[in-house]
């Protein structure tokens, strides 16, 4: 009788501490949830990349261009990225992205062939533009048409102002092959301002003639944004024989907004080229014609950011044997972060926080045009450092979850001992 009292004594105690022990870890869980993730961020032990910025220059304020390792180890919208001066304190920023490049004028001008005539097994062709009074010419392309096909002629381009003396002003190939043709000279963004253009051509065997020529000017204006750097990836190759396709994995280009990709080799080949699961698809070809070479290997991306890493660039091979991948080389755009700066003060940016979830919001966005117009310092990164992604998460394993569910686990294993000790003394 006196031990029945005592198990029902007992087992309202144990009930207690049941409830007790579930309330208290449930407390625990909500705690660790509804924690402000940004509260974690305030030491600046919770990211993962340092970046060193060497302060420099007298302007009001700086700017610090992202590198691919981070881009890479940041958050994809770059949303944790933060500046920090030499007090720990947090420096307001905007990220300054590139904009597609716009064209303003495109224009054409008319060509006239004014002689032509064969010197020393050169062939030549002087052609004057039909300028419009009050104009002056501004060329950054020549066009040409012609009936010919099958040919691949090396042309040197000469300029003059007075159909006199002549300097020249490019090398350049023209083609038409195998169904690929280059039939334009272009003469770079400056632009030339000669009033008669001649082509001088080696071994004309072909008899090639121009049908029509004009001479372009195309005035792109590209924002103060739109700035490229050049990477030279690390990648693999992977031969798939039974899929006929050599696949190359490229490392390193996770969250880099990319301009171009273009393959480096000296195989003879044509072959379809695809880019992210067929995302992007071209036709690259390296060939030789008489003896002159001609080649497209660029593969543009117009900007598309590669959201995994590594990504992936397939060749069709079909029945042909593999080419030999030399290298690559990746045109990117490049993101600046621009801040208030103060001369000679000690900055870091701080990135690689998975934790973050909200890009920060500073006034200073809202005069960034007044900013860019006035100019600002280019910093350069003295160091990077980066710990493993590894390391970091085992430091920060802590997971409210998991805790929640032993300490549930545990309460049910002492109710269930409650209920067996009650049904065994009830017998």
């Amino acid at each position: 009788m006196n031990e029945r009292l005592n198990c029902r004594g007992i087992v309202p105690a144990l009930l207690v501490l049941a409830m007790v022990l579930l309330m208290l870890s449930y407390s625990a869980f909500v705690l660790a949830v509804d924690s402000p993730v940004e509260a974690a961020t305030d030491s600046f032990t919770d990211f993962s990349g340092t970046a060193i910025i060497e302060n420099k220059g007298n302007m009001q304020y700086k700017a610090v261009r992202l590198t691919p390792e981070i881009y890479l180890h940041a958050q994809p919208n770059l949303r944790d990225l933060r500046i920090i001066n030499h007090n720990q304190q947090i420096v307001p920023y905007f990220i300054h992205s590139f904009s597609p490049q716009t064209t303003v004028i495109n224009k054409r001008y008319e060509m006239y062939l004014i002689n032509s005539f064969v010197k020393e097994d050169f062939f030549y062709f002087d052609y004057l533009v039909d300028v419009p009074v009050n104009e002056d010419i501004l060329a950054t392309s020549i066009a040409v048409t012609t009936k010919n096909r099958d040919f691949a002629k090396q042309v040197e381009l000469w300029g003059s102002y007075d159909n006199q003396h002549w300097e020249k002003v490019k090398d350049d190939l023209l083609y038409r092959v195998d169904g690929n043709e280059k039939l334009e000279v272009f003469l770079g963004n400056e632009g030339q301002k000669y009033s008669h253009y001649r082509f001088k051509i080696a071994n004309n065997l072909e008899q090639l003639s121009f049908d029509s020529v004009v001479l372009k000017y195309n005035n792109i204006i590209f924002d103060k944004g739109n700035f490229t750097d050049v990477l030279v990836p690390q990648y693999k190759v992977e031969e798939r024989p039974e899929e006929q396709k050599t696949l190359i994995k490229i490392d390193g280009i996770k969250n880099l907004r990319l301009e171009s990709i273009e393959l480096e080799t000296d195989s003879i080949f044509k072959r379809v080229v695809t880019f992210d699961d067929h995302r992007f698809e071209k036709m690259v070809y390296n060939l030789n014609f008489q003896k002159i070479n001609y080649r497209d290997t660029i593969i543009p991306l117009d900007g598309f950011v590669a959201g995994t890493d590594p990504v992936l660039l397939a060749i069709e091979n079909k029945d042909d044997q593999p080419i030999i991948i030399k290298g690559l080389t990746i045109k990117y755009y490049v993101d600046e972060v621009i801040f208030k700066g103060v001369q000679d003060e000690e900055l870091q940016l701080k990135f690689g926080n998975k934790d973050i979830i909200k890009a920060p919001s500073y006034d200073l966005v809202n005069y960034q045009e007044q900013i860019l117009e006035e100019g600002y310092d280019v910093l350069s990164i003295q160091k990077l450092l980066i710990e493993q992604e590894q390391e970091q998460e085992q430091e920060n394993s802590f997971n409210p979850q998991a805790l929640f569910n032993v300490v549930i686990v545990l309460v049910a294993v002492v109710l269930g001992v409650i209920i067996l000790v009650k049904l065994k003394n009830t017998k």
